[in-house]
């Protein structure tokens, strides 16, 4: 399980790393840009959990409303 997540981790940096320089998202009322998203994620493991499990919830939710549709 732990070399999955290192892995998943790998993978979201990866998609990270190929966002267009202008690249921002919001979390609350801080507003991130890719640069600042990148360090935060290599430094932080408590961003970088947050960054896994917003990713793990969006794949599963579509995964589910994608099973319903047919």
């Amino acid at each position: 399980m732990m070399s999955d997540l290192k892995e998943l981790e790998k993978i979201i940096l990866s998609y990270l790393e190929s966002r267009p320089p202008g690249f921002k998202w919001v979390k609350g009322f801080e507003v991130y840009d890719k640069q600042k998203t990148i360090e935060l994620f290599k430094k932080s493991e408590e961003f970088r959990k947050y960054i896994i499990e917003q990713v793990l919830k969006l794949a599963t939710d579509l995964f589910i409303r994608g099973k319903g549709e047919k």
